[in-house]
């Protein structure tokens, strides 16, 4: 438990802050079951509690997690934690971490995922969920606020575990660090010259489809 919430601590002191809480509440476990917790009181929030505490962190080489691995100096300053890091290229990081997860090795603690994993992650126990730690004034620093985010962006991290149930409801199983948005643009003057019409809004034309470059 000490690992898990230090590793809540770290989590949102180097990509966000924390929200205050609401008082006790039933939430769902990784397990998909329900169980009290009862949240402590603002006056026990200390940076300090979990001083001389190491927590090992994976991060996907990414300019996101450049950014957080800057802010690594001054989270180990604030709360007397000591991080230890890896950064590893895309191209076989979820390899790495998959292996470190499936073994149960209990490394690492703190990981860097996407949306798409919290389906396989969440089920199998690789995550936990984060609303006993977010709505505890005892383990949220006071100027934390959870509504910062957007919301669509912090529920495609939100799950009940229900094969089928889109996001948006039950656990939240991550917190963001950023997000990206697909645009699709055309040129209206030369699709009216090559008598091209749109399908549908978001959809390129069918000849736009049929005539895809290879490996594009």
């Amino acid at each position: 438990m000490k690992k898990r919430i230090v590793s809540v601590l770290l989590c949102t002191a180097m990509v966000a802050s924390m929200l205050v809480g609401c008082g006790g509440k039933t939430v769902s476990n990784n397990a998909g079951e329900s169980e009290d917790y009862e949240a402590g009181n603002a006056e026990d929030f200390d940076w300090k509690n979990y001083e001389g505490t190491t927590l090992n962190v994976m991060f996907n080489e990414h300019n996101y997690s450049k950014a957080v691995i800057e802010k690594i100096p001054e989270f180990e300053e604030l709360t007397g934690i000591k991080v230890k890091y890896s950064s590893t290229p895309e191209s076989n990081y979820f390899d790495k971490l998959n292996t470190s997860l499936s073994s149960r090795s209990g490394t690492p603690d703190v990981y860097m995922t996407g949306a798409y994993q919290v389906w396989e992650y969440a089920p199998a126990g690789y995550m936990e969920p984060l609303e006993n730690y977010i709505n505890d004034p005892a383990k949220t620093a006071p100027d934390y606020n959870f509504d910062d985010f957007i919301p669509a962006v912090v529920d495609g991290l939100k799950w009940d575990l229900v094969p089928g149930h889109k996001v948006g409801e039950g656990s939240q199983w991550a917190l963001p660090m950023g997000w990206e948005l697909n645009n699709l643009a055309y040129n209206k003057a030369v699709f009216e010259e090559k008598s091209l019409k749109q399908r549908s809004r978001g959809k390129p034309p069918k000849k736009c489809i049929a005539n895809k470059p290879p490996g594009n």
